[in-house]
C-alpha cells in the first residue's frame, strides 16, 4: 500500500521558483557568450552555469512531482519511508521496531539496534495516517507522548 505525501501548494512554488533560477541561469549563460566571447574562461564559467541549470531543472521537476511520489510504502513484514530526492529508502522490517510513540505530530520509531526513525504526520493525509496507524498496530503498539 502506497501513501503519497499530502498537497501542499508551497511544494508547487517552490518547483516554479527552482524553474525560474534555471531559466535566469540560462539567461545569464547566454549573455556571457554575447559580451566575452568564447574563451577558457568563457568555457570554464559555462560549464558551472550549466551545472546549475541542469541541477535547477532537477530540484524544481522533484518539488513539482513531489505529491505524486510514495512517502511511505506498506508491505507485508516491512515499511520503506521516502527520505529525499538523493538518499535512498529507509527501509524497516516491522520486528526490528521495538516501541513507536506520537510526539509533536511526528511517529517516532525506536528500532531495536537503538536508532530512531522520524515520521513527519504532517506530510500525510489523516486517511492515510489511519492506514500506517492500522498497519503498524499490527506489530507494535504506538504510545501517545506526554
Amino acid at each position: 500500500m502506497d501513501l503519497k505525501y499530502r498537497e501542499n501548494s508551497v511544494w508547487k512554488t517552490t518547483g516554479m521558483l527552482w524553474l525560474g533560477v534555471a531559466v535566469l541561469n540560462l539567461i545569464c549563460l547566454v549573455f556571457l557568450f554575447i559580451g566575452l566571447g568564447f574563451s577558457a574562461y568563457t568555457v570554464i564559467v559555462a560549464i558551472i552555469i550549466s551545472c546549475n541549470v541542469a541541477l535547477s531543472i532537477v530540484i524544481g521537476i522533484y518539488y513539482l512531482r513531489l505529491n505524486d511520489i510514495t512517502y511511505i510504502q506498506l508491505e507485508n513484514d516491512r515499511l520503506l519511508v521516502h527520505k529525499g530526492l538523493i538518499r535512498l529508502k529507509r527501509q524497516i522490517n516491522y520486528d526490528d521496531i521495538e516501541e513507536s510513540r506520537i510526539s509533536d505530530n511526528k511517529l517516532i520509531l525506536l528500532l531495536t539496534n537503538g536508532k530512531e526513525v522520524e515520521i513527519n504526520l504532517d506530510l500525510l493525509k489523516i486517511r492515510d495516517f489511519d492506514k500506517l496507524n492500522i498497519k503498524l498496530s499490527e506489530h507494535v503498539e504506538i504510545r501517545q507522548a506526554n
